[in-house]
């Protein structure tokens, strides 16, 4: 199968890489490429992203016991 999608601006195309493909030189102006990739698979996880949420967990901990605590004014 074979197709071809015309610039727009704003546009993105989508597609699964397995799948060859290719594209045509740019005649005028520029090409923006994004490579994205998604998985489901836990053993694929960001370590980052798992830090981030232990570091917002604590926060919101951090922020909840404080509103429990009575304040004394002087």
């Amino acid at each position: 199968m074979q197709s071809s999608v015309m610039p727009k601006c704003g546009r993105m195309v989508g597609f699964n890489a397995s799948n060859y493909h290719g594209v045509q030189a740019v005649q005028s102006g520029q090409r923006c490429a994004v490579a994205l990739w998604f998985t489901l698979d836990p053993t694929h996880r960001e370590q980052a992203h798992d830090s981030l949420h232990e570091v917002l967990n604590t926060l919101e901990a951090a922020k909840a016991s404080e509103a429990v605590k009575p304040r004394v004014e002087l």
